[in-house]
């Protein structure tokens, strides 16, 4: 136990020199691998679970108050595929993919994996094992392969909020 504490402190204190942005009490699981940490932006009161991955040549931005189960991927990074004369394991990247967003006060589950280009909204939730390759909206619950919304986590969806009388 003493050793495992001992490995993550080391881990954090890695990464904290090597990061673009990190905010304060920023937790990182054991086994976590982030490639190009100067891409990497990570809020306050961040907690990425054991076995993160990411990578990307463009921005990774995360938000405040975001937590990650263990063995998330994110993956910015993508092939170009339009040349058949090149073999897809020396294909050049296209240029600037767009960067992932993680908005504030977001839960990640257990090895969800989000691609290239997407937000995951404030305060919205995906669920263990989804695949996300498009935006999933602010307060939302998003499932599965592909990732699809189910449900929001508010009484009323985006835009239709109920608002008191007199406010």
């Amino acid at each position: 136990m003493l050793i495992g504490t001992v490995m993550r402190g080391a881990l954090v204190l890695y990464y904290r020199m090597r990061l673009g942005k990190v905010g304060r009490n920023f937790r990182l699981g054991l086994g976590s691998t982030i490639l190009n940490p100067s891409q990497v932006s990570i809020g306050d009161d961040v907690y990425l679970g054991p076995g993160t991955y990411m990578t990307s040549p463009t921005s990774i931005l995360i938000g405040d108050r975001v937590m990650f189960g263990p063995q998330v991927m994110l993956i910015g990074g993508d092939h170009d595929l339009s040349n058949t004369e090149v073999p897809l394991r020396f294909a050049p990247a296209p240029p600037s993919p767009p960067p992932i967003v993680i908005e504030d006060d977001a839960w990640i589950g257990s090895r969800v994996t989000i691609l290239k280009g997407v937000r995951i909204g404030h305060g919205a939730v995906v669920g263990a094992a989804s695949l996300v390759t498009r935006d999933v909206p602010p307060r939302s619950i998003a499932v599965g392969n592909p990732c699809r919304v189910v449900r929001y986590r508010s009484v009323h969806a985006p835009g239709q909020e109920r608002h008191e009388p007199g406010g």
